[in-house]
């Protein structure tokens, strides 16, 4: 399942661009024969609590991963003004995959999976999409994406595992432009890549979550 809050006045393009990106790597995978499909893209209109309680709460016996590009806040993921994915209803991804690209959720929301069978991919503080006119867009999305598509091309990784290879892959960015663009743009960059948390089931690999029963 994937929500995208692609009419927000700022970042709506960015956040329409990495639902793109990973729609068309699940495409490209489909051809090779991968297990998983998109169940569901919630996009602004639907992106309200009510309606994500209602999908969630339909998928609780089956295997869900949940990918979130809007804004956040510490508590809450956020679409025009309101949280749809907070402290009240964040309970029904504690037995799921969750990663996001929200600012701060990791800094408190992302913490309530510490002791559950889930796990949860996000950033603890304000970081910075960079948009076309900065040229820096693709390599943005790319380190956004870059743990899903570990993640679905190596099941048998850990959550541990993909939290690595996503810094990895961060210093590799940093190190390619570090002498292309200003001190400032590589902060951001390395901001972005000290913010990134992971929660819950620090074991948790695909594989084992697709072969469990409920």
């Amino acid at each position: 399942m994937i929500v995208c809050d692609d009419q927000d006045a700022i970042l709506g393009d960015y956040f329409k661009a990495c639902k793109e990106d990973i729609e068309g790597f699940f495409t490209e995978q489909k051809k090779n024969g991968f297990p998983l499909e998109i169940v569901e893209i919630i996009y602004s209109n639907n992106c309200h609590a009510a309606y994500i309680d209602q999908q969630l709460t339909a998928y609780q016996n089956q295997h869900l991963i949940m990918i979130a590009y809007s804004h956040g806040l510490p508590h809450a993921l956020r679409c025009k003004g309101t949280n749809y994915i907070d402290s009240y209803n964040i309970y029904l991804l504690f037995n799921a995959c969750f990663y996001t690209n929200a600012c701060s959720v990791g800094a408190t929301l992302g913490k309530q999976f510490e002791g559950k069978q889930g796990a949860f991919i996000g950033f603890s503080k304000e970081v910075v999409a960079f948009q076309k006119a900065s040229g820096m867009m693709k390599a943005s999305i790319d380190c956004d994406n870059c743990g899903l598509k570990y993640i679905f091309c190596n099941p048998t990784a850990s959550i541990q595992e993909t939290y690595r290879t996503m810094k990895a892959f961060y210093n590799q960015i940093i190190d390619k432009y570090t002498d292309i663009y200003d001190p400032i743009t590589i902060g951001q960059l390395l901001n972005t890549r000290d913010a990134l948390k992971i929660y819950g089931n620090r074991d948790f690999t695909l594989q084992n979550y697709l072969s469990k029963e409920w």
